[in-house]
This record gives C-alpha cells, structure tokens and sequence, in this order.
C-alpha cells in the first residue's frame, strides 16, 4: 500500500477525504467535514454551540469539559493552527483587560 493510503489507515489524515487531522491515531478516523464525530462525544455527553454564542466562549465551554485542541478543531471546523492562534489572541486579550477595581 501507499504512503497515503497508510496515513489514512493510521488516523493521521480523514479516511473520506484525506484531510490531515493532525495526529497518529493508531486507527481510521473521520473528520468533521465527512460527518464523523466518533470522539466528539463523551459520557453520551453532545456539547453544542448555543444559538448567537460567541466561538470563543463555545471554545472555552469545551475546553472546561476536558476536550482536547485536536478534538475542539474538529467539532468547529477549524484548523489545528487556526484554533491555537484564536486561543492565544483570546487569553492575551484576556490578560491584558483592565479589571475592574475593588472599593477600599
């Protein structure tokens, strides 16, 4: 067999369409894109993206609940890389808003 057609054995790239998904998963995967959201789920547990919620804010939700950067990408749409630079760019906007100060 192909190099390629390993990789997509091996769950390193989406065994529909052939996206790079990232990782060696050690098994054939789906990508988002194709319908598979095989680890999307966990505990039976769907987490979606509320009507009018900001991405970010969706990101953060799945984040509290243990989901990996590989597995968030996939259940938005985004890439890998595109995912780490929007983490970035939101927690140095974080850092750097004013917070509110106490009364003394």
């Amino acid at each position: 067999m192909g190099e390629y057609a390993d990789m997509m054995l091996d769950g390193t790239c989406c065994q529909q369409c052939g996206e790079f998904m990232g990782g060696d998963e050690g098994y054939a995967v789906t990508c988002a894109g194709c319908g598979g959201n095989d680890w999307e789920r966990e505990d039976d547990l769907v987490i979606e993206q509320k009507q009018g919620e900001n991405l970010m804010d969706y990101v953060v939700r799945l984040k509290n609940h243990n989901r990996t950067n590989k597995q968030i990408a996939s259940i938005t749409g985004l890439t890998l890389r595109s995912l780490k630079r929007k983490i970035t760019a939101h927690n140095k906007e974080r850092d750097t808003t004013p917070q509110p100060s106490e009364p003394t």
